[in-house]
Parts: C-alpha cells; sequence; structure tokens
C-alpha cells in the first residue's frame, strides 16, 4: 500500500488515461508531495505536477532525483 499526500486528488473512476498517468507517477516514486525547483534567482519555486499521461512519461525523466525514496 503506498500513502499518497494529502494535495493528492484522484480523478474520475472512468478517466483510465488520468489513472495511468497516476499509476506511472507513484511507480517512480511521485507521492504528490510538495516539489520545488532551484531557480537562477536563488528563489525555489513549486513544480507542478504533470496534467497528462505523455507529460507524466517527461516528468520521471525529469524529476527523478526529486522523488519520494522509502
Amino acid at each position: 500500500m503506498v500513502e499518497l499526500s494529502r494535495k493528492f486528488s484522484a480523478p474520475k473512476t472512468t478517466d483510465a488515461e488520468q489513472w495511468e498517468k497516476v499509476q506511472l507517477l507513484v511507480a517512480h516514486g511521485f507521492v504528490f508531495q510538495s516539489l520545488h525547483e532551484l531557480h537562477e534567482d536563488g528563489k525555489r519555486y513549486n513544480v507542478s505536477y504533470p496534467a497528462t499521461l505523455q507529460e507524466a512519461k517527461a516528468f520521471v525523466i525529469e524529476h527523478k532525483l526529486r522523488r519520494f525514496k522509502d
């Protein structure tokens, strides 16, 4: 069993593509916790989770060092 952040909002039961996106993210260690990215101005900015399955595939590669680790 995996516990997701309270920030997680479940997609509609019938939205298979969104559930596939959730499954992909969780399988790669992203449990919908806040992610931040350091920018050139020295400030940390929130990273938004992907909206689509296609975006999620790139997201797990780009942010692999920020994932949740047991």
